[in-house]
């Protein structure tokens, strides 16, 4: 995972794929896999009481 991770890396500190991606108003951000996990498992502690309380699921 970590060699995917230095590939993805380096694409997006490509001049050229950063001015594509501001064309649409987005930044890229590197980031490592461990990093990523951090964030997936801090976004589903903050989003998931919300939509549980909404009562939404999947199937809607």
């Amino acid at each position: 995972m970590t060699h995917v991770a230095d590939v993805l890396n380096k694409a997006t500190s490509s001049p050229e794929l950063r001015e594509r991606f501001a064309k649409f108003g987005m930044e890229p951000a590197t980031s490592s896999p461990s990093a990523l996990v951090d964030l997936i498992v801090a976004d589903t502690r903050r989003w998931e009481p919300i939509i549980k309380s909404s009562g939404f699921t999947a199937n809607e």
